[in-house]
């Protein structure tokens, strides 16, 4: 079991106005859950959350291309399970995100990429949804 919190106490001057970084979680937490069996399963669960973050304010944009002054707080969660044999094989399964959040909209404009307005640089959590994977593993011993 592994778990941590940490906090970002970071600003940056802007316009001589003194404000939190942005893009940055103020408050983040961590927890890992792994196990494994004497000879065949592995087990990892882990489980982090980001506080909300400032957005650069957009307010000089028109309104269908304005973020709110801060992001929501997200949770995401990754799994996986693997089994061994013999000690040169393994089998994993895994999912990524596993509860599918996403940051909707991700990029300002993003159907006009040559638009004054268009802006790939707010992204503030997860903009890839949920992934489910499946994998082998063989290991190969040392000759030297």
């Amino acid at each position: 079991t592994r778990i941590a919190y940490r906090y970002y106490d970071v600003k940056t001057t802007y316009n001589n106005v003194l404000l939190n970084k942005p893009l940055l979680a103020k408050n983040r937490a961590f927890l890992n859950l792994a196990y494994e069996t004497q000879k065949q399963w592995k087990l990892d669960l882990t489980i982090n959350w980001q506080g909300e973050k400032r957005i650069p304010n957009t307010l000089t944009n028109p309104e269908a291309f304005r973020l709110p002054k801060k992001s929501p707080s997200f949770t995401t969660i990754n799994a996986q399970i693997s089994r061994i044999w013999k000690d040169k094989f393994e089998a994993y399964i895994g999912v990524e995100n596993m509860l599918n959040y996403r940051q909707e909209d991700a990029i300002i404009s993003s159907e006009n990429p040559f638009s004054s307005y268009f802006d790939s640089s707010l992204i503030w959590g997860p903009i890839f949804g949920r992934n489910i994977y499946l994998g082998f593993r063989y290991r190969i011993k040392k000759a030297w």
